[in-house]
């Protein structure tokens, strides 16, 4: 939980939510969090993330935003076999781009809204039509 996204905080308010909603007969649960800066804290001090590994069975994955969702922490996780909770880094990271989520949408016949990809430092005032 946790993590250098915007969402940080609303990461961490899910993680304990998750914490508390665990079984404690069934499940012996290691909070780790990380910083804003990246730093991995595990047992109340901060840890190498490979270290962390080695103490799971699972990760139930409460990151959110960027690094969490992208497929990022899911392709670390993947590189050394830690079996997490959720959508795969091929799933997760299609999902956050959402311009190329909607045209697999549109390949699998979904419905999908008129779409229209401003960039950043481009010119679109002449695409935009009120």
């Amino acid at each position: 939980m946790g993590g250098p996204s915007v969402e940080h905080e609303v990461s961490l308010a899910t993680g304990a939510q998750i914490i508390v909603n665990l079984d404690p007969r069934k499940y012996a649960v290691l909070p780790v969090k990380i910083s804003k800066s990246g730093r991995w804290l595990a047992n109340g001090k901060f840890q190498n993330y490979l270290k962390i590994f080695k103490m799971i069975d699972l990760a139930f994955l409460a990151l959110h935003g960027e690094v969490g969702e992208d497929g990022r922490i899911q392709g670390l996780l993947d590189f050394h076999g830690v079996p997490y909770t959720g959508s795969g880094r091929g799933a997760s990271a299609l999902a956050m781009d959402k311009l190329h989520s909607r045209e697999i949408f549109k390949l699998a016949g979904i419905s999908t809204p008129k779409t229209l990809n401003l960039k950043k430092g481009e010119n679109n005032s002449a695409l935009v039509k009120f």
